[in-house]
């Protein structure tokens, strides 16, 4: 459906499946992949989440929309892939029949989607047993890429609303940030109320 939505053919698609693409024999080649899913998320042309109603064979909890939405890794790849492209190419997709894969709504990213250190994460339910670090740490760098892509780009469309302000006479004027943001083209929080951005772009208040 979504090659469709896009006039994709089978031969020019790739797919990037999270546990699928990355290593999970070799510890250390899989952190280097854990690093890099942030750009994966941020890069892909069409994020889809497949959350469908499913009992996991290991723990035999309840897998679901719900869940995804709960945990830490989900909610980094979604914000990360918001940030950079906005909520038009993303989906959700909760079961095989490609009715029930649908645009996802700025609605579905709610306010516990996006605060992305607040999110379970297996590696501490677990007390990191064989891992060296919590994948929070290696969230770290990742995360403040993003957030110095976003705010160079905040300052760059501050600049040129300054630049148009005064070149119609109307002198020198100051944009707030979250304004300059939203100005910013494929870094605009699309749909996010400011509460809802100052999630993300205030870590420091949250104790992250």
């Amino acid at each position: 459906k979504v090659q469709a939505a896009n006039k994709w053919s089978v031969e020019s698609t790739y797919v990037w499946c999270d546990y699928s693409s990355v290593p999970q024999l070799h510890r250390p080649t899989q952190e280097l992949a854990i690093a890099s899913i942030a750009t994966y998320a941020s890069r892909a042309h069409v994020f889809v989440t497949v959350v469908p109603d499913i009992f996991h064979r290991d723990t035999n909890q309840l897998c679901s929309a719900k869940s995804y939405q709960g945990r830490l890794w989900p909610r980094a790849e979604c914000t990360l892939h918001l940030l950079s492209n906005g909520t038009e190419s993303m989906w959700i997709s909760t079961s095989p029949n490609p009715k029930d894969c649908v645009p996802m709504s700025p609605e579905w990213l709610s306010a516990n989607t996006i605060d992305i250190f607040g999110g379970e994460a297996t590696c501490c339910a677990s007390c990191h047993v064989g891992k060296r670090k919590c994948d929070r740490e290696l969230l770290v760098a990742p995360l403040l890429a993003c957030y110095g892509k976003l705010y160079a780009g905040a300052l760059v469309a501050n600049e040129r609303a300054a630049a148009n302000h005064a070149a119609a006479g109307g002198g020198a004027s100051q944009t707030s940030f979250l304004g300059a943001v939203a100005a910013a083209g494929r870094h605009s929080f699309v749909g996010l109320t400011s509460h809802h951005a100052a999630t993300f772009l205030k870590p420091q208040q949250r104790g992250t």
